[in-house]
Parts: structure tokens; sequence; C-alpha cells
């Protein structure tokens, strides 16, 4: 995923929506979000970590939303919502594979409303997106 590794840092305005992190599918391809499912009762869907932090090291609180949208951003179908404390860990959230897929030249995005004004700094060790896709070709 991008997410602003070599560009700058995102300022954040508490309530307010923005695009934090994003993989654009390219030519003749599928992308779903997640991974794996649950099969005869054994849960193998894939753990979701994400952890943005400020300039401090500190987790910014808020809501993610996982969506697909289209190439111009225009059409935005959101999957689900959740919280960074819920996110944080990497052991709570499994994201099994969504029967939705992203199109060429579409984009699978995560988007952030932090609930109070913040910078991602991007320079810092601490950030952490683990976010499961599964490609088809």
């Amino acid at each position: 995923m991008n997410a602003g590794a070599s560009a700058s840092d995102i300022a954040l305005i508490g309530g307010e929506e923005r695009k934090v992190a994003w993989i654009k599918t390219h030519a003749q391809a599928l992308i779903a979000m997640g991974a794996s499912k649950i099969v005869g009762g054994v849960d193998d869907r894939a753990f979701v970590k994400i952890a943005l932090v400020d300039s401090t090291g500190a987790i910014i609180a808020g809501t993610y939303r996982f969506a697909y949208t289209n190439h111009a951003g225009t059409k935005t179908e959101v999957v689900c919502d959740k919280r960074s404390e819920d996110l944080a860990t990497g052991t709570t959230i499994r994201l099994g594979e969504n029967p939705m897929k992203s199109k060429e030249d579409s984009f699978i995005v995560i988007l952030f409303t932090a609930d109070a004004n913040k910078t991602i700094d991007f320079s810092h060790a601490n950030n952490v997106i683990s976010f499961p896709i599964t490609t088809y070709e």
C-alpha cells in the first residue's frame, strides 16, 4: 500500500476524513480486500494491523474505513469501519476476502477520521500498516 513513506506527513483535522493509504489495481487484475475465510469452523482470515503515529510515537486515535473507489475517486463503496484501538494490536480484527473486487485503475483505500487534530509522522519507525489483500491476475 502507498501510505506516504516517501511523501510528506498528513495533517489531520479532528472529525474530518482523510485518505491515508491506498493501492491501485493494475491492468488486467482484480484485487479483493482481505485474505482467506472461515472453512469448517476454522478461522483462517488474515489479521489487520494499522498503527499510525504522531511525532511522539503515540498512536493517533480515530476511526478507519476500508473502501473501494473508482479511478476518479467519485464513487466510494465502504466495506467496514474499525477503531484505531482495535487495529493497533494486529491480533483483534480479521479481514476475510471480500466478495467485492477492485478492477483495473480503481483503488482500495484506507480512510481515517481522527478524534482530534494531529499530524501523521510518516518518518517515525512505529508506523505500521499490515493490510491483507487477495490479487487475481
